[in-house]
């Protein structure tokens, strides 16, 4: 295993409130990469989260076999952060493909496009599976489009435990996306979506993510950002539902602007019965003082038969060229107090507070009413890099985030690297990830991550009789303050080498 962590970013924790608002930056250490990086690699041209445990990272620039045929790596998490544990090889690959460009995860499995891949015509495109057997990830398939030049099948994937998205939007007619289900090891073939409004201009399967409805349906969006049947390169999104073997159409979804060319559909997210959309080049800021192309992401949610536009979110920080929306990650989590939401959104082209152009930034926003979102954090590189693109990418599994920053320099060369942050555990139940709260300065003495607030107590007499026994009694190699209660202690104790501070509780003599 190889550990690969030396760039430091930082995080924004944001109080609560009812939009997006930003706040004061607070560091956050520890970022993934390539020990075998070179220039231009690209790394982390996309990434995704088979759990969250498992990070599978594209590097379509690798030469590993050819130039520019592309890579794709393995990280296992540990205590210390990411692990690299396997880069597998493909039987086919060849110069030019870009394995990479996309990449799908869950479970045992994961799916990387090569959409300039040459066996069906030039830039045809594949998409290369592999599977985890015995702790050993190997190739287990290839999946190639019909024959047809230029089609870039593999340009986006995504996937769940039982069906896999492919969408080729370079196809002949505007773009098409292919579905297959798994059954046992092998992946079948299911359904392919046309673009339902055929145009050579249009690119259908740009975009696509697989989620459910409220109800546990398969749900599928697909976005179009070229769509021109609104306006030129307005875009669109389509929802499909899968039940009882068949599919249906259940929603076409546009821009609220009125402008066009703001590529609506470049990224979409599906979660329990909420869509989202990014349109990276809207107009963002405030209806009074617009500004051009900062980026918009729109969320909707079924409405009986019907999908409702309940939210438009910009960037605290709009900026022009911003690209807010970009990318998003969607994930949903029940808690005893229902279902909450928390999305990710790429700001890739944002310029950073040194004035580093393009250097990019994520927001990571959460709700329990998908009408109103509140942001909790907004990650950047700390030292800004140009050209970065933060936020190109990002990926979201059981409340561990990854982000990616392709173009960011390594050794002063451009190689790409990832950041990742864990927003999974909300120990005092305040509705901020714990990760959050230690940024913005809530205690955690020994590091671990845990709020000291939700530690073990070690109160005398109360938890313990005697000094002693609580000092016995904290875990060796933590952290911990030892309160003792105002009263008379006939005791001599001893710390044996554990790192206690012992305190009397204030207002009282001890």
């Amino acid at each position: 295993m190889q550990r690969f962590a030396f760039i430091t970013f930082a995080v924004a924790a944001v109080g609560a409130s009812a939009s997006v608002a930003a706040a004061t930056d607070l560091t956050l250490t520890g970022t993934i990469g390539s020990p075998q990086g070179a220039p231009y690699d690209v790394f982390a041209s996309d990434v995704a989260l088979a759990n969250q445990g498992t990070l599978v990272v594209g590097i379509r620039g690798a030469d590993t076999v050819a130039p520019s045929a592309g890579s794709v790596e393995i990280f296992a998490s540990t205590d210390e952060g990411w692990d690299r544990v396997a880069r597998p090889s493909f039987a086919g690959l060849a110069a030019g493909d870009q394995l990479g460009e996309s990449v799908a995860a869950y479970g045992d499995w994961f799916a990387a496009g090569a959409p300039r891949h040459d066996a069906r015509g030039s830039d045809a495109g594949a998409v290369m599976l592999a599977r985890r057997s015995g702790g050993v990830w190997s190739h287990a398939a290839t999946l190639l489009p019909p024959a047809g030049a230029g089609a870039h099948f593999g340009a986006s994937v995504a996937m769940t435990a039982e069906r896999l998205a492919i969408g080729a939007p370079r196809a002949a007619g505007g773009g098409f996306v292919d579905v297959y289900v798994r059954v046992g090891d092998a992946w079948t073939f299911e359904t392919r979506i046309a673009n339902p409004t055929p145009s050579a201009a249009n690119r259908f399967g740009e975009s696509v993510a697989l989620g459910t409805d409220a109800s546990g349906v398969p749900l599928l969006a697909i976005g179009d950002p070229a769509d021109d049947a609104v306006l030129t390169d307005a875009g669109s999104a389509r929802v499909y539902g899968f039940a009882a073997g068949a599919r249906s159409e259940r929603a076409v979804l546009t821009a609220s602007s009125t402008s066009d060319r703001v590529f609506f559909g470049q990224s979409v997210a599906v979660a329990s019965g909420v869509v989202a959309v990014g349109a990276y080049a809207a107009a963002g800021g405030s209806a009074k003082a617009p500004v051009e192309e900062a980026g918009a992401v729109e969320v909707f949610v079924a409405d009986g038969a019907a999908w409702s536009r309940v939210a438009v979110l910009t960037s605290p920080e709009a900026a022009a060229y911003g690209s807010f929306g970009w990318d998003i990650a969607l994930e949903s989590q029940v808690t005893r107090s229902g279902v909450v939401w928390t999305m990710l959104v790429g700001e890739p082209g944002a310029t950073s507070e040194s004035g580093h152009a393009q250097a990019g930034r994520v927001h990571c926003l959460r709700t329990s009413a998908p009408a109103s979102w509140t942001s909790i954090a907004r990650a950047r590189m700390d030292p800004a890099s140009s050209q970065a693109v933060f936020g190109a990418a990002c990926a979201i599994a059981d409340g561990v985030s990854v982000f990616a920053a392709p173009g960011a320099s390594v050794s002063g060369s451009p190689q790409g690297l990832a950041a990742s942050l864990d927003l999974s555990t909300d120990c005092d139940e305040n509705g901020v990830p714990d990760a959050i709260d230690i940024a913005n300065g809530a205690p955690d003495s020994d590091g671990d991550g845990v709020l000291d607030a939700c530690e073990p107590q070690f109160d005398v007499p109360s938890v313990y009789a005697t000094i002693q026994a609580a000092i016995d009694a904290v875990p060796a190699g933590t952290a911990r303050t030892i309160t003792v209660a105002p009263g008379i202690y006939n005791e001599a104790f001893a710390l044996n080498g554990k790192n206690v501070v012992v305190r009397g509780v204030a207002d009282g003599t001890t």
